[in-house]
């Protein structure tokens, strides 16, 4: 698990509690469709299949690749140079599921579209959160 202040805080509420409670062990929770077992990101409320609430928690693996990217520059420093103060990006799960989220790199060089990923928690002031940390 990563400690980090520079992520915004997140909250729960009741219906979110299972996915915090879960990611803090580590493991990230998607919403699969009770109905068609069509499996979505965590915050979506009906299936994007046949519109029916009736969801529950599934674990992911974990993993996944790249699909976009960004980095997100602070203000220049006193030498004039950006520093890159985030890589936020588009994550396409193994299951499936696309999900917006933080990118973790050394070297933000070192991101590319179709780069593998695998989940990393991070602690904020307020729950956990899930980033991606660029493998390989």
């Amino acid at each position: 698990m990563t400690r980090s202040g520079g992520f915004p805080p997140a909250t729960r509420d009741d219906r979110s509690a299972q996915f915090f409670d879960t990611l803090a062990e580590g493991t990230l929770l998607l919403r699969r469709c009770v109905s068609h077992g069509h499996l979505s990101a965590p915050e979506v409320l009906f299936c994007a299949e046949c519109g029916s609430p009736d969801l529950e928690w599934t674990p992911s693996q974990g993993g996944g690749h790249v699909v976009t990217w960004t980095a997100i520059h602070s203000r220049p420093d006193r030498s004039g140079a950006t520093v890159v103060s985030a890589i936020a990006g588009i994550v396409e799960l193994h299951e499936g599921p696309w999900l917006r989220a933080r990118l973790l790199a050394a070297d933000p060089a070192a991101v590319r579209s179709g780069a593998a990923v695998r989940l990393e928690v991070v602690e904020t002031d307020g729950e956990s959160i899930y980033a991606f940390r660029i493998v390989g």
